[in-house]
């Protein structure tokens, strides 16, 4: 019995079902339960219903309860979220996500309630979030993104490669209220340790705990510079990651699984400073009849004992063969978008993921001002020095910067910045100055 149904009774859903005519059938109202006190006069229905107050949303359309009982004296027919009671434009759901009135049409859709510079109503035509000023969490502003062209429910608007630095003792939590691993599963994900801090400090990269104790999996660096991924209580261990022999930091590549009876892991490293990374693998039997259970129990990047920084990009946690978690932390913004997670929507068809599965940082600390020039962004994303082109662009970085003291934007590799005819792509091919029209 849900108490749904309403009637004079409450009905027993799993209730014999009977009929008067073939294939007709009904819940025999036999089964139902019967109120001890008897129904008041003239009701249809019994009295004993009440709509649900532990729920705020009880016909489940987006809209508080009690909101739709001040205006409209009663709870929305389905459907009736889309419909717009004054006829100004705005449908009951924008009025009531930007707190306006659906019974008066003098105001409603010309208001800005995020302060995005996106009215209400075309954040309603654009599927967006009207309390939220950046509905995709992507650095830039709602109204600012569709004044520039781009998709305000997508970060992918952003090409610039970033990663994850994490300072000491700091972690980020995706959460695990829905993840189950109870088999066969991989990670992946690439390290960043500074030289000084390789082969002399460990620290845990990545982990989810168990319900009981210990970890249900970890990914940890040790003091010697060696990889271990650990099951429960059954662990794998990697040789010493070797040092990048030019810079002052080693990128790393860890790709670690639990499949069938054995565990795998590969860590990948450049010992020769040529961007040539090669694979070592190791292995160990796991003979556990299955893994630790972890309850709703989050994914962690980091660890508040951790005595170092570390840098973490494009990680990817895959359980029999799906992705649940996956960042390859270019999104910007506030959070750190989950790939893989849930998509929802406001308006039909228009959709978003779902910020509730982000990774979260510990600590709120994020600049800019919402532009697509100066992006709302965590001070952890950081402009990735993996690679030496992040914006894709046929330009080395380091040109741009030296050259214009940031990254170009997209398209910008075609622009004529000293009006010479020649494109800043060709400056940077030619090696001349994008800023002197005199050579080039």
């Amino acid at each position: 019995a849900t108490f749904d149904d309403l009637g004079l009774a409450a009905e027993n859903r799993n209730g014999v079902l009977t009929s008067l005519m073939a294939g007709r059938n009904y819940r025999d109202p036999e089964t139902n339960g019967v109120f001890s006190e008897a129904p008041t006069a003239g009701l249809a229905t019994h009295q004993g219903f009440k709509v649900n107050d532990r729920v705020k949303d009880a016909n489940d359309n987006g809209i508080d309860d009690e909101w739709e009982q001040t205006h409209f004296g009663r709870l929305l027919a389905a459907g009736e979220e889309f419909a717009d009671a004054d006829a100004d434009g705005l449908n009951n759901l924008y009025e009531f996500l930007s707190a306006t009135d659906p019974n008066d049409a003098a105001f409603g859709p010309n208001g800005d309630f995020d302060g995005d510079l996106l009215t209400n109503y075309y954040e309603q035509l654009y599927g967006t979030d009207p309390t939220v000023a950046d509905t995709d969490d992507d650095g830039v502003k709602d109204g600012e993104e569709v004044a520039n062209g781009r998709d305000p429910l997508s970060s992918d608007d952003n090409i610039v490669n970033h990663y994850l630095r994490m300072p000491a003792a700091r972690t980020v939590r995706y959460p695990g209220s829905d993840l189950v691993i109870n088999g066969n599963f991989s990670v992946s994900f690439w390290a960043r340790v500074s030289n000084t801090n390789l082969g002399s400090t460990a620290a845990v990269l990545l982990e989810r705990s168990a319900d009981i104790s210990g970890s249900q999996f970890k990914v940890e660096l040790t003091a010697d510079g060696k990889v271990i991924f650990t099951v429960g209580t059954t662990s794998v261990t990697s040789a010493a990651v070797v040092e990048h022999p030019e810079l002052t930091y080693t990128w790393f590549r860890v790709q670690a699984s639990l499949a069938g009876n054995a565990l795998s892991l590969t860590v990948s490293d450049d010992a020769l400073g040529n961007d040539v990374y090669t694979d070592h693998v190791f292995t160990t039997p796991y003979n556990a009849g299955s893994i630790p259970a972890s309850t709703g129990k989050d994914v962690v990047i980091g660890n508040s004992g951790n005595g170092i920084r570390f840098g973490l990009d494009d990680l990817t946690l895959t359980v029999a063969g799906t992705q649940l978690v996956s960042s390859d932390f270019d999104d910007l913004g506030a959070t750190f978008e989950n790939k893989a997670g849930a998509l929802i929507s406001l308006m039909t068809g228009m959709t978003y993921r779902d910020p509730e599965s982000a990774g979260t940082p510990s600590v709120a600390n994020v600049g800019g001002s919402g532009t697509v020039a100066d992006p709302f962004k965590h001070v952890w994303f950081i402009l990735n020095d993996r690679v030496d082109d992040a914006n894709s662009n046929g330009i080395v970085d380091t040109w741009e910067q030296d050259n214009f003291g940031r990254l170009l934007a997209a398209g910008e590799e075609f622009a004529d910045e000293d009006a010479d005819g020649l494109n800043n792509l060709y400056e940077f091919l030619s090696q001349t100055d994008p800023k002197d029209a005199t050579v080039g």
